[in-house]
């Protein structure tokens, strides 16, 4: 039996689509790139229709795999695509839940760890929701809620700063000297790799689409455990799960959906895009 196609659905290109279509051709798979800006649902009076630059890919679709990398502009568009692929019984990557997450907003504070500690953090949606006392000292760093890939990440050495930033929807934490960062590439309950992370000369991020670099390396079965729990808790099947090191005090930082796939694959030498695409196709 032939494989079925697979759609790969996505806001921007990045390396890690690049990637993507790059194994699946070693693994005689067709994968389909498709930008969500190119992307159209149009309801008629039988239901609905997937469009895409003005085709109808309906068909195609119902007959498909879909990976899901990321959201833009077309978010809402990505999420009733979604829900029809669950509807119809369309094997996707990621869950509906992971997919509707809308910044870290949404999910941080709501996670609950057991061998990790939080990030000291005040979610702000504007200026005027600071608090009178910022519960621990500067320099700050400012985060967008819903940034991904490092953007737009500054720190500000005052208090006066944070009131005269001009900014929306941020996290607020204390600019911390970490030992160590770790990524913890989690697929379908189980972790592919880890690998820590460095930042490029410079940079405040270790991400590896801003110049950071990935180098192999593990961590206690506990802390592995504790990745896979929160990916569980938050519906995803696909995250790279960040934790950093200060002593011998871990803190949890984030999940990311856009998990820095390239990255992992060249410092730890696992196929995480094969092994994405095998589990896809499985499913």
């Amino acid at each position: 039996m032939l494989n079925p196609e697979i759609f790969l659905i996505f806001a921007e290109k990045t390396v890690d689509n690049d990637r993507f279509l790059e194994r699946a051709r070693e693994l005689k798979v067709k994968l389909t790139p498709l930008p969500e800006a190119g992307l159209a649902i149009i309801l008629r009076k039988d239901g609905m229709r997937v469009f895409f630059s003005g085709r109808d890919i309906t068909a195609r679709i119902l007959r498909s795999r879909i990976i899901f990398r990321g959201k833009g502009a077309g978010k809402n568009t990505v999420i009733a695509l979604a829900k029809f692929a669950k509807q119809n019984h369309v094997p996707f990557l990621d869950s509906i839940e992971s997919i509707s997450l809308s910044g870290k907003t949404c999910y941080l504070p709501t996670v609950k760890l057991k061998k990790t500690k939080h990030m000291p953090t005040i979610f702000c949606e504007k200026v005027s929701d600071l608090p009178g006392k910022i519960p621990f000292k500067s320099p700050f760093v400012i985060k967008p809620a819903s940034g991904n890939r490092g953007r737009g990440v500054r720190v500000a050495h005052r208090i006066t700063d944070l009131k005269k930033g001009k900014w929306q929807a941020v996290l607020i934490q204390p600019q911390m000297q970490f030992a160590a960062e770790y990524r913890v590439l989690v697929l379908g309950q189980k972790v592919l790799a880890v690998a820590e992370k460095f930042k490029a000369k410079n940079s405040l991020v270790a991400n590896f689409s801003r110049g950071g670099n990935f180098h192999a390396s593990d961590l206690p079965v506990t802390l592995k455990n504790e990745a896979t729990r929160i990916c569980r808790d938050l519906g995803i099947e696909l995250g790279g799960v960040d934790f950093a090191r200060i002593g011998r005090t871990f803190y949890f930082l984030e999940v990311n959906r856009a998990c820095g796939i390239c990255g992992v694959e060249e410092s730890t030498g696992v196929d995480a895009s094969g092994k994405i695409i095998e589990f896809l196709l499985k499913k």
